[in-house]
């Protein structure tokens, strides 16, 4: 992030705090008597202490004490240029980046900017645990594939069993390919964000029963039995993406559900006086305890283990993902021998809020 400040802003405290109010950054100015004249709420929020009017050394003072035990002091960082990421232990645990900014050469910064890379850091290595398991799970499809290709390689086999090994192949080739889609997905998702979700005002009910009638293809759509009292229910949802959760979760309470143990049940309400749609997806499966509930969304996990049912653990994964960044939440009860229910909640637009509603869709692109 690039800002600019010109010299007349860093002499006039009001400016400055204009300035650095239209920046996530803390930002800090000094005059030329080392006293802090200005800085923003951003500063406050990260620090917890207002600065303005207090001297140099006491505020380098009150960030040393908020710093490990083993760091380089803020003084001594800034006296020989070896500024940086410096390490917080409080309020809260963070990774801050320091830039100094002087008016002058040669003289102390006139300007203090705190750039809080924390989550960079730990989206650093949650995509490095990401690669890892992505690579674990890709390990065996492509082993099996491997050993399969060396035996027609090396081996005089009956063209019958070369006919085997080929299909085996094929098939380990075929499960890798949802696989690699959900990891491209999933990491589209975290990489880019709300900038990757274009939201619009739909009718969450009409969008809903499109998605039933496409299991009539299967004939899967006779098993599923649809209540509502929320008509339209129009929310600020990415269409395409909304379908893809209700797929992903309707498809799942289909594949785990046997069709004498009863229908899948979708109801869709409204809560009051939150105003919000609530979607209830229950099916009469297997259900789940409590264990295999708490590791539920994590990527890869698999509650069914029976190679029978396809998956590659990550539809809820990806699902759960798509439902916050559609500024939903998901929930799920489960009890074994009886079933599970996955409770969706957005927002409804009401009417009377288009201008708020509008500003929200603003925020998602």
């Amino acid at each position: 992030m690039e800002l600019i400040f010109k010299k007349d802003a860093l002499e006039n405290s009001q400016q400055v705090a204009i300035l650095s109010a239209q920046t996530p950054v803390a930002v800090l100015s000094f005059n030329e008597e080392h006293q802090v004249i200005a800085h923003n709420d951003v500063f406050f929020d990260m620090f917890g202490f207002a600065a303005t009017g207090m001297l140099r050394k006491d505020l380098y003072q009150s960030l040393n004490a908020m710093l490990g035990q083993n760091h380089i002091r803020i003084e001594e960082s800034l006296s020989t240029g070896n500024v940086g990421k410096i390490d917080f232990i409080s309020p809260v645990p963070r990774s801050i980046e320091l830039i100094a900014i002087q008016s002058k050469a040669e003289s102390d910064p006139s300007l203090l900017l705190f750039r809080d890379t924390t989550g960079i850091e730990n989206s650093y290595q949650a995509l490095n645990a990401f690669i890892a398991e992505t690579a674990h799970e890709l390990r065996n499809p492509i082993g099996i594939i491997q050993g399969f290709a060396e035996l027609l390689l090396t081996r005089d086999i009956s063209i019958s069993e070369q006919r085997i090994l080929i299909e085996r192949i094929y098939k380990q080739s075929i499960n890798m390919g949802p696989l690699l889609n959900g990891v491209l997905e999933y990491t589209k998702i975290n990489a880019l964000g709300r900038q990757y979700l274009k939201s619009v005002k739909v009718s969450a009910i009409e969008i809903l029963k499109d998605v039933i009638d496409n299991f009539s293809a299967t004939g899967d759509s006779e098993r599923i039995v649809f209540e509502s009292d929320a008509e339209p229910g129009q929310i600020m949802v990415v269409k395409e993406k909304f379908e893809q959760i209700m797929t992903n979760l309707i498809s799942n309470a289909l594949k785990y559900s046997k069709a004498s143990d009863g229908p899948v049940k979708i109801t869709a309400c409204i809560s009051k006086p939150e105003k919000n749609l609530i979607i209830s997806i229950q099916d009469s499966g297997c259900g789940m305890d409590e264990k295999t509930l708490s590791r539920l969304f994590t990527k890869f996990f698999r509650a069914n283990q029976d190679d029978s049912v396809q998956g590659t653990g990550l539809g809820l994964v990806i699902t759960k993902a798509l439902v916050e960044q559609l500024r939903g939440k998901i929930y799920v009860q489960s009890q074994p021998g009886v079933g599970s229910i996955f409770q969706l909640i957005f927002p409804l637009v009401i009417e009377a809020d288009n201008d708020e509603s509008a500003s929200n869709t603003g925020d998602m692109q």
